[in-house]
């Protein structure tokens, strides 16, 4: 009968052994699994970190941009404003002028009013030879 009991605590120790083995081989399989899990995590984390910067880049470019955009436009801006005001000059002179030939145009024909009746008037002497 001692056999049989040291027997069945053999068969209960090999069983217990074995199950033992087997939940080793399972935890060790789970702390694997999780390790690779946790590199697959840092591996994205590492991918989207890299694709943050990339899009904040992309986003500093665009900035850049506009901002280049923003002073080409208050330079054409300002550039607008002396055309304006050149053009408002050429106006005024061009307006001087237009005054100015009215003027011309209206002391010439009085001019010739003049010369007209000057020469009515030379007319009416008459020169002796001396």
């Amino acid at each position: 009968m001692a056999t049989n009991v040291a027997r069945g605590n053999v068969n209960w120790n090999c069983e217990a052994s074995v199950r033992d083995a087997l939940k080793a081989r399972e935890t060790s399989e789970m702390v694997e699994a999780s390790v690779q899990k946790v590199q697959d995590g840092v591996k994205r984390a590492e991918d989207t970190a890299v694709s943050f910067q990339e899009i904040t880049d992309g986003l500093q470019a665009v900035a850049d941009a506009l901002n280049e955009i923003v002073m080409s436009s208050n330079s054409q801006a300002a550039a607008s404003v002396q055309v304006s005001q050149g053009l408002s000059q050429v106006s005024q002179v061009t307006q001087q002028t237009a005054q100015s030939s009215e003027e011309n145009a209206s002391a010439a024909e009085e001019l010739s009013g003049m010369s007209a009746q000057l020469k009515n008037i030379v007319s009416q002497f008459q020169l002796r030879p001396v």
